[in-house]
């Protein structure tokens, strides 16, 4: 027999038994389908190039400082500026600087937005450009030039109802006055959903060597990988480090893939771990049809000894019997792959409004079918392999035998227990690992159980320092919103914290009184947040001990601190922690 004889046997066999057919094609279905889902997923936030022509040589370069265990932190503009005029293993390098705006005009309140601060050639090298107005150019970089901005679409469309006629409008742009100079086309929000863009004129703040807030982005010259990169710059952090030795000691640069630098760390072990445990459940499954195809198989030993009689050599017996499990494994895989569809639209519409990052596409690409191709085809050897060695193994004497029947279904039992052994150990670390998974989620859940979370609304506000320099002016502010917002129709209360539940906080370091500890680096970390009075009964945490702040508290002379049984437990231990100092 040829290949197409086998494969029409193939669909023979598989038409002869559809419901056996069925069970095999529906587990290998969801198995793969499952996969593929999650894949596309993975794919998305860690390898698939960024939607721009070059998007797989993009970096993102920051300073380090290896010795303090810094690592891809900001540098200044103006080593922005040596690094642009040097680095030679690039096509093109630009930078930006996050910062949010504050944007008014006359008869507009102001509202505040995601943006950036970025140097005129960024949207050229990433060949975009505005639907309305024009792009920045080198003039709008120079210092002293008029502060210009590039709006958004989501601005545009959300503040100015997509009026043709905001460019050349003068707005209040953290309380400078801009220009809107144009309309960047709809889904641009590089790097990190930024809505509003400035170009990157230099102040004299920005001219300090230690004023760090540029990341550079740049375009490397085809096959320079980011490791030969990264080397070439290093020369020149090495000359600025000897340069100017009091800002630069120890410090050196880091050049990152852009999926490295934006979706690396916890991130990326999520969505490995993800895959992985996807893998566990069609491992599984692929077990399950073994099994299956195993039973079967024993039914069909006289089937094969009539044809090994016949002159059918061992490898044609194999060979049927994988063309029939690939067959089986790429009906199954194409099912699945309408799964994985679905499964990506599914998982696209729920991460819309959560924040995602607009260049994460989570839509199928080449990498995916290439993934699903080769998915269907070890599936099918995997699944495939041992009961096509197990039945092609025979002994015509034995097997031609009446009766002989029972004594193959005996041997291949070891397999067949194998195979389940397989399934339960691989189910077991499956559901310990989904186990632990679920009592992480509870714990989370459980720390804010008693939280008002129906009942409560949050809003940021950010003062411009420029109009609010002075404490005592913000302090002021900060009481009349107050003092008006509870006053609001239906508000029961409100206060204000520098950062809402589950969003962490500040990280201090700190020491308790006797226990003094000269050097800075070995004091203890913590995290702690600042929150007005009546904060804790608004959101519904209730005080274990203590009292809450008062309106005294904060004063010079009259600091105080609420904290968490867990800090008391570790810093006093053994102790009433009700009037102990820390620092």
């Amino acid at each position: 027999m040829n290949w197409t004889q086998d494969l029409r046997f193939a669909f023979r066999m598989i038409a002869k038994n559809p419901w056996f057919s069925a069970a095999i094609v529906v587990t290998l279905a969801l198995g793969m389908g499952i996969n593929t889902t999650v894949f596309s997923l993975v794919n998305a936030a860690l390898f698939k190039p960024l939607p721009f022509p070059g998007g797989d040589r993009l970096v993102l370069v920051g300073a380090a400082n290896l010795p303090a265990n810094r690592d891809f932190f900001p540098m200044s503009y103006a080593d922005v500026r040596d690094m642009r005029a040097e680095g030679k293993a690039f096509d093109r390098l630009e930078a930006f600087a996050r910062m949010s705006f504050n944007i008014g005009e006359r008869g507009n309140p102001p509202e505040r937005f995601r943006g950036a601060r970025v140097t005129a050639g960024m949207l050229s090298m990433l060949s975009v450009k505005p639907i309305l107005g024009r792009d920045f150019q080198p003039s709008d970089e120079q210092p002293g030039a008029e502060p210009v901005i590039l709006l958004g679409y989501g601005p545009w469309k959300d503040r100015y109802g997509r009026d043709p006629n905001v460019v050349g409008r003068q707005v209040r742009a953290n309380e400078k006055t801009a220009v809107i100079i144009g309309v960047l086309p709809e889904g641009f929000r590089f790097p990190n959903n930024e809505d509003v863009y400035m170009a990157a004129s230099p102040t004299a703040e920005d001219e300090k060597r230690d004023d760090r807030n540029f990341m550079l982005v740049g375009m490397t010259k085809p096959g320079v990988g980011p490791a030969e990169a990264q080397a070439s710059l290093m020369l020149i952090a090495k000359r600025l480090e000897q340069q100017f030795p009091k800002s630069h000691k120890d410090h050196t640069v880091m050049v990152r893939t852009f999926h490295q630098a934006m979706n690396g760390g916890p991130i990326r072990l999520v969505f490995l771990l993800m895959l992985g445990a996807v893998g566990f459940v069609l491992l599984i499954a692929c077990a399950n049809v073994a099994n299956m195809l195993l039973s079967r198989a024993m039914t069909r030993s006289r089937e094969v000894s009539i044809r090994a009689a016949m002159g059918a050599s061992r490898w044609q017996l194999v060979r049927q019997m994988l063309v029939e499990s690939l067959l089986l494994s790429a009906i199954g895989g194409v099912l699945g792959l309408g799964i994985a569809y679905f499964g990506t639209e599914a998982f696209t519409k729920a991460s819309a409004d959560v924040g995602k990052p607009y260049w994460v596409d989570f839509s199928l690409n080449y990498m995916v079918f290439l993934y699903f191709a080769g998915l269907t085809i070890v599936s099918g050897l995997v699944f495939g392999l041992a009961p096509a060695l197990r039945v092609s193994r025979v002994n015509l004497n034995e097997t031609l035998k009446e009766g002989s029947r029972g004594s193959e279904g005996k041997r291949g039992g070891y397999l067949s227990d194998a195979l389940v052994v397989l399934q339960f150990t691989l189910a077991v670390v499956l559901l310990s690992g989904a186990g632990l998974m679920i009592r992480s989620f509870m714990v989370a859940q459980n720390e804010f159980a008693a939280m008002l979370g129906d009942r409560v609304l949050t809003a940021g506000v950010s003062l411009p320092q420029s109009r609010y320099k002075e404490w005592d002016t913000r302090r002021r502010f900060f009481d009349k919103l107050m003092e008006e917002a509870a006053a609001i129709p239906g508000v029961e209360s409100a206060s204000m914290v520098s950062n809402l539940p589950g969003q962490g906080g500040a990280g201090w370091r700190m020491e308790v009184a006797g226990k003094l500890i000269p050097e800075e680096r070995q004091r203890p970390m913590t995290t702690g947040i600042a929150a007005t009075p009546g904060y804790f009964s608004t959101v519904g945490l209730p005080l274990v001990r203590g009292r809450d702040f008062d309106e005294s508290d904060g004063a010079p002379g009259k600091e105080t601190a609420i904290v968490s049984q867990k800090f008391a437990a570790r810093h006093f231990p053994g102790k009433d922690p009700i009037g102990q100092e820390f620092r």
